[in-house]
């Protein structure tokens, strides 16, 4: 390895954080490269808790009113009071995990192994020697195709097994060469202590359930392969070449529509995906990834002047920098890193990208992952317009366009006054309104 566009370590991930990300606007994968069991934790920008909502909080106005007559006598902890008890609403929502593939390889003995990612194509990697013969995995997500595309190859027949699970509420069924996972969001945040699929959270009335959604995969392998479904999981045998096409879709279908009563189609929507995507090929699909995301990331080259470490993985020149101060090419590589993730998290026809672009792995993450207006959401999109990734702007357009209409509301309710206003935090129900209560 000697790019500056290539991240790459000597090890598979340990944990989340150390796992690759993959996205293409709308579908994300942390990526962990792992040998003999491959985790691929999947994400869709869709998926969040609750349901369209108008909250309203009797009285602030008047709150309002008394605040300011507090403060104005120097009464600051009375006037905090009388905002968090009488003005305040409750909190917005959360963006929530789809899931994880797991793809389980037969194999013992793992040597020469190094995995990387492409800024410049979008592409992540595993490659090793299992057992003595070489084996690679290749993945990426296509914004063409709208599909997670996986490739493992190996000099000799391989033996593995496939699976989809969720933190969720969820049941998997495995037919034939496909896999799929029917998912449903909870109705609200998940507290602490409690589980996501809580009947408090997902009751069996259509009019209180969240967000469903499908997650399906269909396995091809070469001539020599054998696929065979088993309960909930594929199993392949003596296969050299194995490609795995994942598509996902949820039942959202606009901020102030019910998903379950007006929602959108999952299965037909997954249905029409796999259908576009089983008339390609692993290359043909591949080719057009990458003639989509490169044709963004080479819009932009940025060169400094001074030592360059690109022969060592990425995790030993953090070390080293932090020690020496000294690596411009590692400044070259961060650059480049913060363009690849907006590139993978904010696409047209996506959600603008949340506190953790489209990664996240908890159902009760820092923060909710949600879209804290007061600086962080603005800080995602800086980059966009000087580094040659204006497209990327509009997610963040549409949802200043749906707060336009809840925060029209919230305007009125709260401050008696025309025009729109939003708070510190926003979800994908454009949450407009003062949060801090409840």
């Amino acid at each position: 390895m000697n790019s500056t566009h290539t991240l790459w370590y000597g090890a598979p991930a340990a944990a989340w954080t150390q796992a690759l990300p993959l996205g293409n606007g709308r579908l994300g994968a942390m990526v962990f490269g792992g040998p003999l069991e491959s985790r691929f934790q999947l994400n869709e920008d869709s998926l969040w808790s609750g349901l369209p909502h108008a909250y309203t909080v009797p009285g602030a106005k008047e709150a309002l009113a008394r605040a300011r007559a507090l403060l104005a006598e120097n009464r600051y902890l009375e006037a905090q009071e009388a905002l968090e008890t009488g003005f305040a609403g409750p909190d917005c929502q959360s963006y929530l995990p789809m899931g994880d593939l797991t793809v389980r390889i037969a194999g013992e003995q793992v040597e020469n192994y190094i995995r990387s990612l492409d800024l410049e194509t979008g592409i992540a990697r595993a490659e090793y020697s299992l057992d003595g013969q070489r084996v690679v995995q290749e993945c990426f997500i296509s914004h063409p195709d709208q599909a997670l595309a996986l490739e493992i190859t190996s000099q000799a027949p391989l033996n593995l097994e496939i699976a989809l699970t969720s933190p969720l509420k969820s049941r998997t069924y495995a037919h034939r060469d496909v896999i799929m996972l029917d998912g449903l969001c909870p109705n609200d945040n998940v507290p602490e202590g409690m589980s996501p699929d809580d009947p408090s959270l997902c009751p069996e009335e259509k009019e209180e359930q969240g967000i469903g959604f499908r997650t399906m995969a269909a396995v091809v392998t070469d001539a020599h392969g054998e696929v065979e479904d088993k309960g909930e999981v594929l199993c392949v045998r003596k296969a050299t070449r194995v490609s795995l096409f994942l598509v996902a879709r949820s039942s959202y279908n606009g901020f102030d529509k019910h998903p379950q009563l007006e929602g959108r189609d999952t299965a037909a929507d997954c249905a029409l995906d796999m259908a576009r995507v089983r008339r390609l090929d692993y290359p043909a699909i591949r080719d057009r990834h990458v003639a989509d995301f490169s044709m963004y990331m080479r819009r932009v080259d940025f060169c400094l002047d001074g030592e360059k470490q690109d022969a060592l993985p990425t995790n030993e020149r953090l070390q080293r920098f932090a020690r020496t101060g000294q690596d411009a090419g590692l400044i070259e590589l961060i650059f480049q890193f913060g363009r690849y993730l907006m590139v993978a998290a904010s696409r047209s026809g996506t959600h603008a990208t949340n506190l953790q672009g489209i990664w996240n792995d908890n159902v009760r993450p820092p923060w909710r992952s949600d879209y804290t207006v007061n600086i962080n959401t603005e800080m995602n999109y800086w980059p966009a317009e000087p580094l040659g990734l204006a497209e990327m702007h509009a997610p963040l357009f549409n949802m200043l366009s749906a707060l336009r209409e809840t925060g029209a509301q919230a305007a009125h309710d709260w401050y008696g006054a025309r025009g729109m206003v939003a708070h510190h935090n926003v979800d994908i129900w454009a949450h407009a309104t003062p949060v801090g209560a409840g």
